[in-house]
């Protein structure tokens, strides 16, 4: 299964990590896709993305701000 996580900009490009993630097939039938040690399980970002999200939030910046610099809606951080 290929997913998708956004990362941190690159000279004001836009960076997402692709990747091919294997999946597990359980006793039950569901395919459970394995984590990957770059990115919480469903966050759709990377570590260091949230990372630096978190530090500008908690250097008492608005999410609007740090929204506006990380170049994502405020509701997804």
């Amino acid at each position: 299964m290929e997913r998708s996580w956004q990362h941190l900009n690159f000279f004001q490009n836009h960076c997402y990590l692709h990747a091919k993630v294997p999946g597990v097939k359980q006793k039950d039938g569901k395919v459970q896709t394995q984590q990957v040690p770059w990115a919480r399980a469903q966050s759709g970002f990377t570590l260091l993305f949230e990372t630096f999200s978190m530090l500008l939030i908690e250097n008492e910046m608005p999410v609007n701000k740090a929204a506006k610099i990380m170049n994502v809606y405020p509701n997804r951080l």
